[in-house]
């Protein structure tokens, strides 16, 4: 009776140091570049703020082939831009690929160009949830400062 008492409760002891290590591990933080190759991502929101001006909402005046396009980014660093399901030209691709990476402390989204260009554009990333990704962009045009916010939802 002893030996079973005994084994049973070295038994609950080696249980509980299991479970109890596993609640004291935190789980590895997921990285901004993981969370967004973790889903697919459309574009719902684009203001354009230039110099006094007031903000003009650019995804209103967005052609509806252009509102279901949607972006992957994939984990090696490129990503696919579709065109969704209707595109604005028949004779366009339904997929485009180019590159993209985040800085060091995931304040900044680089994305290249399309169709071999070597430029890239700079994004500071204002907000990313696993539902939401809010970019902008500052830069000066014809001497007057613009404004880009772009807000994508996951999907």
């Amino acid at each position: 009776m002893k030996k079973y008492s005994l084994l049973a409760a070295v038994a609950l002891l080696t249980v509980g140091s299991f479970a109890s290590c596993s609640k004291d591990k935190d789980p590895t933080p997921i990285t901004k570049s993981e969370q967004l190759a973790a889903r697919n991502w459309r574009i719902t929101a684009f203001t354009v703020k230039q110099g006094n001006n007031p903000i003009v909402d650019e995804f209103a005046r967005t052609a509806p082939c252009d509102k279901d396009d949607f972006y992957q980014f994939k984990a090696d660093k490129t990503f696919v831009l579709d065109e969704g399901a209707t595109r604005c030209s028949p004779n366009s691709p339904q997929t485009n690929v180019s590159g993209w990476d985040i800085n060091a402390d995931g304040t900044i989204l680089l994305l290249l160009e399309m169709k071999g260009a070597t430029s890239a554009e700079l994004y500071e990333i204002k907000e990313l949830t696993n539902d939401k990704l809010r970019i902008g962009q500052t830069f000066t045009e014809d001497g007057e400062s613009l404004i880009a916010d772009i807000t994508f939802t996951a999907f």
